[in-house]
C-alpha cells in the first residue's frame, strides 16, 4: 500500500525537479546548489567515458561534454518521478543528436540526497547498445 510523501520526499522530489529544469536549461550555477561537493555520478559507460565521476565538478564538466557532443540537442525529460525517503527515483525519456546519429531511450536515474542536496546518482540506460553506438 502506498503512503503519502511526507515532507522530506516532496522536498527531494523539488530539489530533482529543479535540476533537471537547470539541466535543460544549462544552468550550471543551480546544478552547484544541489549538487553535493564530493558528489557521485555513475552513467552507462560509453566511448565518451567510463560513466563514473566523483565530485561537483567532473559531474559538471560531463554534463558540458554531453552538451558539446550533442551540440546541446541532448534533452532528458521527467516523465515519472518517485520519492522514498531519502532517494528519488525518476524515469526520464533522453534524446539527442550527434554526427548523423539520433538517440531515444527511456532511463531510470536513482539519486540519492542528503541534507538538502544530491550525494549520488546511478543512471539505469534503458537501452545501453543503442547509447554506446551513438556515442563511438
Amino acid at each position: 500500500m502506498m503512503s503519502s510523501t511526507d515532507p522530506q520526499e516532496t522536498r527531494n522530489l523539488a530539489i530533482v525537479r529543479r535540476g533537471f529544469e537547470a539541466f535543460a536549461a544549462g544552468d550550471m550555477e543551480t546544478m552547484k546548489t544541489i549538487t553535493a561537493p564530493n558528489a557521485h555520478w555513475h552513467d552507462t559507460p560509453t566511448a565518451l567515458s567510463s560513466g563514473d565521476f566523483d565530485g561537483q565538478q567532473a559531474i559538471l564538466e560531463y554534463f558540458g561534454q554531453l552538451a558539446r557532443e550533442t551540440e546541446g540537442t541532448i534533452k532528458v525529460t521527467p516523465t515519472v518521478m518517485v520519492a522514498d525517503g531519502d532517494r528519488v527515483f525518476v524515469l526520464n525519456h533522453l534524446s539527442a543528436k550527434r554526427g548523423g546519429k539520433t538517440l531515444e531511450t527511456n532511463n531510470v536515474n536513482v539519486f540519492t540526497l542528503a541534507n538538502g542536496v544530491v550525494v549520488d546518482t546511478v543512471v539505469f540506460s534503458g537501452d545501453q547498445p543503442a547509447a554506446a553506438a551513438f556515442f563511438s
